[in-house]
């Protein structure tokens, strides 16, 4: 097989830093990678150019953005027009937010034929109410399953979204490539922080502090965690749930907080710039994500990487991130009591949270390095070329 050693990528997605979020981030410092291993990405979004110089090399396409159940929606009605001036070696597109990966991998496709085109599957939406199921899967039947059988490669986070798209889209196997998200672990390193200094800068007076990081959406379960607060606090009274995020459950949330008696134990942050996310994590006694959902769970590999006790929903790919009773604790979705009862056994003995958070700090650096990750996925953009 004939690799190219500098290659020209197109990596498109709808959203991309300063924006946050989990899918920003990963394809943020892909790019970074990539550039460091001699390669030229050019990345295409939506939104306006920034000023910033760690941006200005961003293709921003204005955009109509919506927000619904299934997430955030980018469509910019000069994509394709955009897309004729661009000439790389391969194409990377990541979904499931809509538009931007579809439309790109249908130019390149069926427009201008003979680039490769590889699709990253970050993550797969159920259980969204029923018009947006229909919708969605309509949406997945109609678009996505002719999407991912003309695609010359993709890419999932772990063995269990392997299986579900195999199943789902009735997909070769044989196309089907994992690779886990990376991990920054000189960012994300306890080394660089004093708790009480962090403490301070956040205003955080509370002795015990329980974490969550993510968007206020449905899928991420959090009134879940709000209802076993509770009983927590009941046993470990001078404890803090900080919520970092935001999204359209906000309002909802905080009405449940007030339903409950929270006020006083609940502190909404909104979003923070992800230059921060290292520092609020160490401030955590124990990080939580109540996930409904989830392909792999990238914050739960940072609040590892933090040597950070973890206690998270068994869905998707976290089992392959959270190691049950070694690096964390997992529980059912949905699980009210089983969120409590592990967040007071971790709480009540910081012996066995201190070596799972040694533990976890060490897998992170085994299997989620950047170097890797990017090696890996230079792989298969080759084997995409050479398909």
């Amino acid at each position: 097989m004939k690799e190219l050693f500098e290659l020209k990528i197109l990596q498109s997605l709808p959203f991309y830093p300063p924006a946050v979020g989990g899918v920003e981030t990963q394809v943020f410092n892909l790019v970074k990678n990539l550039k460091e291993m001699g390669h030229l990405p050019i990345v295409m979004t939506s939104g306006h150019t920034e000023k910033s110089s760690e941006f200005s090399d961003v293709l921003r396409l204005p955009s109509i953005n919506i927000r619904g159940t299934w997430g955030n929606l980018a469509i910019s009605p000069t994509i394709f027009q955009k897309l004729k001036g661009i000439n790389v070696d391969v194409v990377h597109t990541h979904t499931p937010a809509r538009f931007f990966a579809e439309s790109t991998a249908f130019f390149f496709k069926a427009v201008r034929k003979g680039t490769p085109v590889v699709l990253s599957y970050h993550q797969h939406n159920d259980d969204l109410g029923l018009i947006s199921n229909v919708v969605m899967n309509f949406h997945n039947k109609m678009v996505m399953d002719p999407l991912f059988n003309h695609v010359d490669k993709i890419i999932v986070t772990s063995r269990a979204y392997k299986e579900l798209i195999e199943s789902y889209y009735k997909i070769d196997g044989n196309k089907i490539a994992i690779i886990p998200c990376g991990v920054d672990t000189e960012i994300f390193s306890p080394l660089r922080f004093r708790k009480e200094t962090q403490k301070e800068r956040f205003g955080i007076l509370n002795e015990t502090v329980v974490l969550f990081v993510g968007r206020l959406v449905e899928q991420k379960g959090l009134e879940y965690l709000l209802q076993a607060m509770p009983s927590v606090i009941r046993e470990f009274n001078d404890t803090v749930l900080l919520i970092v995020g935001d999204g359209n459950c906000r309002n909802e949330l905080e009405n449940l907080t007030k339903k409950l008696g929270l006020q006083k134990y609940v502190q909404f942050l909104g979003s923070l710039p992800s230059d921060q996310i290292p520092a609020i994590m160490s401030l955590a006694t124990v990080f939580v994500l109540p996930s409904l959902v989830e392909s792999f769970g990238i914050v739960l590999a940072e609040a590892l990487s933090m040597e950070k006790p973890v206690i998270a929903s068994k869905v998707g790919g976290v089992p392959e991130v959270v190691e049950e009773g070694k690096t964390g604790i997992l529980v059912s979705r949905m699980d009210v009591k089983g969120l409590s009862n592990s967040i007071a056994s971790v709480l009540s003995d910081q012996n066995r949270a201190k070596a799972m958070a040694i533990e976890g700090r060490k897998s992170v650096i085994r299997k989620f390095s950047w170097q890797s990750v990017t090696k890996k996925t230079v792989g298969i953009y080759n084997e995409a070329i050479n398909h």
